[in-house]
């Protein structure tokens, strides 16, 4: 959660005893409540062949749920989504209004679609893509109830 705004024209005391005006404060405490972890994402009807491999983090700030996943294969495994059955099923949190976010293949340099992280669920809907080798990297945004 943000802390809130301080008057410009205070002075605070920190902890260790220097003095500093509120927005160092304010700004200092907003900076350092960030809240980011690896995760694994559970797929539904995600489409793989051979080696690969799924890396996911998240970020939480100020009630902001950021995700970046990343698809890679090695060994010719490929990955492959449909659009209305593919989802990631253990958002690390459930959504309070809808979210989104893009899918890119990053050997391509191009955009495969958007994501929808659904509200009231944890549930993030995936756009298809054809089989792929290359990365593919997931990342949006949505808010949460923190």
């Amino acid at each position: 959660m943000i802390p809130s705004l301080p008057n410009s024209r205070e002075i605070i005391s920190s902890k260790d005893g220097i003095i500093t005006r509120p927005w160092f404060a304010f700004l200092r405490s907003f900076l350092t409540n960030f809240n980011s972890q690896d995760w694994t994402p559970n797929f539904t009807g995600l489409g793989v062949v051979g080696a690969v491999t799924v890396t996911a983090r998240y970020t939480l700030s100020g009630g902001i749920l950021y995700f970046d996943i990343e698809i890679s294969t090695s060994g010719g495994g490929t990955s492959q989504s449909t659009a209305g059955v593919t989802e990631i099923t253990n958002s690390p949190f459930e959504a309070v209004r809808n979210g989104v976010g893009n899918v890119a293949d990053s050997s391509a340099v191009s955009v495969l679609g958007i994501v929808l992280a659904r509200k009231g669920t944890r549930t993030i809907a995936l756009p298809s893509w054809g089989p792929t080798s290359n990365t593919v990297l997931i990342s949006g945004s949505v808010q949460i109830g923190v």
